[in-house]
């Protein structure tokens, strides 16, 4: 009997790109926390670490229209995607 599901290469490269996303991710954390941190100083970094989804939320936007850096919310958003449609493929 046939076996029903995808076959092993979908899932690796979904698994894969389920990883990169978590990678791009976490750099993105640690990028938006030092931005607030170089531009508010330690009590808001602080603040900015207990109060990570806003600070994610809020922060790649302000390094973009203020700060004129595209990368961090290109970063954030690209491995969000990456997450939900590694994370798509790699289900059985």
């Amino acid at each position: 009997m046939a076996r029903k599901g995808k076959n092993g290469a979908v899932t690796a490269v979904g698994g894969l790109g389920a990883l990169v996303g978590f990678g791009c991710m976490i750099v993105g954390n640690i990028w938006s926390v030092r931005i607030v941190f170089d531009e508010w100083g330690v009590p808001m970094g602080a603040i900015s670490i207990l109060m990570l989804p806003a600070t994610l939320a809020i922060m790649p936007w302000y390094a973009s229209l203020v700060l004129g850096n595209w990368w961090l919310l290109a970063l954030i958003w690209g491995g969000g995607l990456l997450v939900s449609i590694g994370s798509d493929m790699a289900k059985d």
